[in-house]
């Protein structure tokens, strides 16, 4: 018995061979498709969580802002308050001091 190919069977090997090629280029395409999908999804993850946090700091910079803004206002009312109290503070040394005021009331008192 001799073994003999034709061009029948030549032709279709090749074609199977091509047909298998084609198969494993398709699967390998679509579990790359896959991966590629899954970290875009990752990505977007990503991008959406940078997104908040630059919105979260920039919440955050607007309250500083405002607080510093408020803390300085609130300083200079206190650097009023006190010139106020100081000036009459100043004032109080042409007044009569309470302890004064005592011994003078201490030394009317008729002896009895």
């Amino acid at each position: 018995m001799i073994f003999s190919i034709g061009l029948g069977e030549v032709l279709s090997f090749a074609v199977v061979l091509i047909g298998a090629g084609w198969g494993l280029i398709k699967l390998t395409f679509n579990q790359f498709e896959k991966r590629l999908d899954e970290k875009l999804v990752t990505l977007d993850l990503a991008v959406t969580e940078i997104k908040r946090l630059e919105i979260e700091i920039i919440r955050n910079d607007a309250r500083a802002a405002q607080l510093y803004a408020t803390k300085t206002e609130n300083e200079k009312s206190l650097e009023r308050i006190f010139t106020v109290l100081a000036r009459v503070e100043s004032c109080m040394h042409l007044k009569i001091s309470r302890e004064e005021v005592e011994r003078l009331i201490d030394t009317r008192k008729p002896n009895v």
